[in-house]
Parts: C-alpha cells; structure tokens; sequence
C-alpha cells in the first residue's frame, strides 16, 4: 500500500509542482531560521550562526535538488523541461521552425503516399474474387499438350462475340 501511495503522491507533485516547491521553500526556510536561532541563544554571532546552520544542513540548493528528486516523476520532469526548452528555441527562430515543419509535413506526405501505393498494389489483392478468373488459350494442332495464345485479331473477335464473360481483357506476352 505504501508504493501506491507514494507514486500517487509523486504523480501529484508533477502537476503541481510550483505549487509544492514554494511550500517547501517556505518549510526550509522556518527551520533554517529555527535552527540559526537556536545558534544565536547558544553564543553565536547571527552570521557566525547563520553560516553553521547552512554548513550543517549541506546547502538550500542541495535540499531543493533532494526535495525535487523525490517529489516528483523524474522522466515526466525531464520530459516537460525538453519540451519546454525546444518551444523556446523554436521560436527564437521562426525560419528554421517553418522550415522544420514544412520539411516534416512533405516527409509524411511522401511517406503516406508511398505506402499507399504500395498497399494498393503489393499488399492487397487485386481482385477479391480471384478464384473466378479464367484464362483461354488456343490448342495447338501438332501437339495436343502444348497451348498457343491468340492473336489480336482472334482476341477482338471472342471480345465482341462474347455473351458469357463479364469482361475480357488481353495480355501481350513480349
């Protein structure tokens, strides 16, 4: 049960992360101060106390860093800061940006087009109903077991005298 809840907590502190660090900053801050108080009730300078509680407690910004490592989700964080930073160089350079964008959206394009392409001739068949296609050939008279295939004008004559097939298409074998 603690795990959940802890990552229920970090995920929290993703999305409401300034919200969290000022709270924290501010809790830091009260016992720094607690701590430098006690310092200067023992005999201490303010200085002198301040500089100890800050040598004792490693630093604020080491504490920031600890507090932020185990707050929130580091790859969310990371991710939200590169994308925050590519926005900013995006538009410190509008050109390149358009140019960017303008090279992306042909790129896909080209890419949808082709695959389309190719599913439309290679990855799909060419006619679903495949089975019913039917080849004619023309017998030879010297040997029964060889096939010669028609000529043009043989082929036009079965294309207008048809009444059987749907359609009718020739292939030229050279």
């Amino acid at each position: 049960m603690r795990r959940p809840r802890a990552w229920a907590i970090r995920l929290a502190g993703f999305f409401d992360a300034r919200g969290r660090a000022r709270q924290f900053d501010a809790e830091l801050q009260s016992h720094l101060e607690m701590e430098i108080e006690d310092n200067v009730s023992r005999g201490m300078t303010p200085d002198e106390a301040r500089r100890r509680t800050l040598a004792a407690s490693g630093g604020i910004q080491a504490a920031r860093e600890a507090y932020r490592d185990r707050s929130g989700v580091p790859l969310l964080d990371t991710l939200a800061q590169d994308i925050r930073f590519a926005v900013r160089m995006l538009r410190k350079a509008p050109g390149f940006t358009a140019a960017a964008v303008l090279i992306l959206a042909l790129g896909i394009g080209a890419n949808g087009a082709m695959f389309s392409l190719v599913n439309a001739l290679l990855l799909r068949p060419i006619n679903p109903g495949a089975s019913e296609l039917i080849g004619l050939f023309s017998g030879n008279s010297t040997r029964p077991d060889a096939f010669r295939f028609f000529s043009y004008p043989e082929y036009v004559d079965i294309r207008d005298g048809n009444d059987v097939f749907e359609h009718l298409i020739a292939e030229s074998g050279d």
